[in-house]
């Protein structure tokens, strides 16, 4: 006599059956973390590679920013990367009848600590003229020819921190490599947040300079 089956015995084989199958069945998570392992380990030199990588992409996203390379809605006519934190902004523009167009500059903050010499310079200058110093900026440039110098460059603007805004008068004392220095004079901008002073009022190789430290000055 065959014997009969009721449907719920029948379900509880079939739901074993589905269980032994699913833990039998190869996993595809399992699989893909061993051919994770599986993978060659980067070498500590492709690491330090991609690392330098991120870091370089991070450099140039932080000194491309708008607000960096412009200031009183005057953007720098000078591509660059543009460091700057001790100023709101710092716009480079041409000379009359010049272009900038193959020059590429590099502006940073500096200090005492930083550019020992030239601050020297800085604060000799300030003394002898009454003048307060406040922040300080590197100008590097870059590029072939007169394009490497400042010698293209004409009016600089320059963001002014809220704790240097209010001097009666303000100038930009000027430091070329070889201790060179200049006091040029810096006129507000009509918003009151930035100053600007004209390269043209630099002399000899100021004039053709790579490199000038600037630190603006106020009365």
């Amino acid at each position: 006599m065959r014997k009969s089956f009721s449907l719920e015995t029948v379900l509880v084989v079939l739901s074993a059956l589905a269980l032994m199958i699913a833990l039998l069945a190869p996993s595809s998570t399992g699989t893909a973390f061993a051919s994770e392992n599986d993978a060659p380990a980067k070498t500590p030199d492709q690491l330090a590679a991609e690392a330098q990588e991120a870091y370089m992409k991070t450099l140039v996203e932080e000194g491309s920013k708008l607000e960096s390379r412009s200031t009183s809605g005057v953007v720098s006519d000078a591509a660059g990367l543009y460091f700057e934190k001790g100023v709101t902004g710092v716009a480079i523009k041409a000379n009359a009848g010049a272009s900038l167009a193959g020059t590429t500059v590099s502006v940073a903050d500096t200090n005492t600590s930083k550019s020992i010499a030239a601050m020297g310079c800085v604060n000799n200058a300030a003394a002898a003229n009454g003048l307060t110093v406040g922040p300080s900026i590197d100008i590097y440039a870059k590029g072939t020819g007169t394009a490497g110098t400042i010698t293209n460059m004409g009016a600089v603007y320059v963001g002014l921190p809220a704790s240097f805004i209010g001097g009666s008068s303000y100038s930009a004392i000027v430091v070329a490599p070889g201790g060179s220095t200049t006091v040029l004079p810096a006129t507000l901008t009509p918003d009151g947040k930035s100053v600007v002073f004209d390269l043209n009022g630099l002399t000899g190789t100021a004039r053709t300079a790579s490199q000038l430290l600037v630190s603006i000055c106020r009365k």
